[in-house]
């Protein structure tokens, strides 16, 4: 299109049925990696970014480097490798701004769920602030897990989030994701992420 005529931008989904076996997935390339990374932008607060996504398989970064915001995720299906790490199925990762992330590969592709503190643009290591380290927190989401309180988002059972609260619904079987108030109301074994 020409001039300041662009299309309406599509909603970003309240709410994705997490094993459905089509998604509306747009190819995006990723910096430094050998294939497109695989997303769908989710409705989130003003100036965070959420995605649902997929690393297709074979799928490879070799160029260390990170993010300028926190990053939360959860790998939904597949193994995601990123440094020493293998992250799995239930696997609620937090990896700090700034940290310096070595080589990621997904060799039979991987789902996650992201959230994003700001922008999600990478930068080589050299663009990072001096000093950051490669720091990652998980937590594997199960019955009586330990949920963490991280800067971006508190993490709690359903039955324990305070009306008017915003953020994200995860079904506690990992199937389903929403925001807060688009659906029902989260079960006591679904995850919430309280927005802060």
């Amino acid at each position: 299109m020409s001039g300041g005529n662009r299309a309406p931008r599509a909603p970003r989904p309240e709410q994705v049925d997490l094993t459905a076996s089509r998604h509306p997935w747009q190819e995006v390339p990723m910096p430094g990696a050998n294939l497109g990374f695989h997303l769908t932008r989710l409705a989130s607060r003003s100036g965070a970014f959420v995605v649902h996504g997929h690393f297709p398989p074979g799928f490879a970064r070799d160029v260390p480097g990170g993010y300028l915001v926190d990053e939360e995720f959860i790998v939904l299906a597949g193994e995601l490798h990123l440094g020493d790490a293998t992250y799995r199925r239930g696997d609620l990762t937090f990896i700090p701004a700034g940290a310096v992330r070595t080589r990621m590969w997904a060799p039979g592709g991987a789902t996650v769920l992201a959230w994003f503190g700001g922008p999600a643009v990478f930068h080589p290591v050299d663009q990072l602030p001096a000093g950051a380290t490669p720091v990652a927190e998980t937590v594997h989401l199960g019955p009586g897990a330990a949920l963490p309180d991280l800067p971006g988002g508190t993490w709690s059972p359903g039955d324990q989030v305070a009306g008017g609260a915003a953020g994200d619904v995860i079904s506690a079987d990992l199937s389903g994701w929403r925001r807060l108030g688009a659906g029902p109301a989260p079960q006591p074994g679904d995850y919430v992420r309280v927005e802060k």
